[in-house]
């Protein structure tokens, strides 16, 4: 053991680098609901950017030169996209309007309702921990957003979802990038089928008039 030790010191003091996480798109496909069919109806999206903190720092002392950047913009927004398509009939993605154009938005696109997932945060954390031969990068990731809906006469739905993931790769500092990108890939699909989960079954979504959908425009 004491050889993985000093090998992960020398490592830690001698050859201080980056490591770029990969974060794939990870949307919900499998969500549990109480109902067969999706949301009817056309609605709006508006989805922000994750906080990530640019780049995950290691605790503790072993590898801690290394740093390992993290973008993960592209793949949140996509699978919240793939998310949201596979619990409602209908959903076009728009820019976030001012909370006083929201009726007005609504109305002249025919939708129902504005789905807003925002405050979004990545909390990602990686560990070293020597082994007798190679040492294992031990990483847990946690994610949570805001998710609300509102039509044109105010709010209709609101909750908070979260996911959480863990992996672990064996190998050298560089180790770390796999371990926290299969943790990240983890929590992703974790908070995707909260998210999933808790709209798909907001019997208050479902109950709405179809009137405004009739007037949605077809692509």
């Amino acid at each position: 053991m004491m050889r993985g030790i000093l090998a992960l010191a020398v490592l830690a003091v001698l050859s201080a680098c980056s490591h770029d996480v990969y974060t794939p798109v990870t949307p919900a496909t499998n969500i549990y609901s109480s109902y067969t069919d999706k949301i009817p109806g056309h609605w709006l999206a508006t989805v922000e950017p994750p906080a990530t903190g640019g780049t995950i720092k290691v605790t503790g002392y072993i590898c801690s030169a290394h740093d390992f950047p993290l973008t993960a913009d592209t793949a949140y927004l996509e699978s919240v996209r793939k998310t949201l398509l596979n619990v409602f009939e209908e959903v076009e993605t728009v820019p976030a309007e001012p909370l006083d154009k929201e009726a007005e938005t609504l109305r002249t696109a025919g939708a129902l309702g504005l789905i807003r997932v925002e405050h979004a945060a990545i909390e990602p954390r990686v560990t070293f921990v020597p082994g007798f031969f190679v040492g294992t990068a031990q990483a847990d990731a946690d994610m949570s957003a805001r998710v609300t809906v509102d039509g044109p006469d105010g709010r209709l739905y609101g909750s908070k979802v979260d996911g959480r993931g863990s992996a672990t790769s064996d190998g050298e500092c560089n180790a770390g990038a796999p371990a926290l990108s299969q943790a990240i890939s983890k929590a992703m699909l974790d908070m995707m089928e909260d998210l999933g989960e808790r709209l798909s079954n907001a019997e208050q979504l479902r109950s709405l008039p179809k009137t405004q959908a009739s007037s949605a425009p077809t692509s």
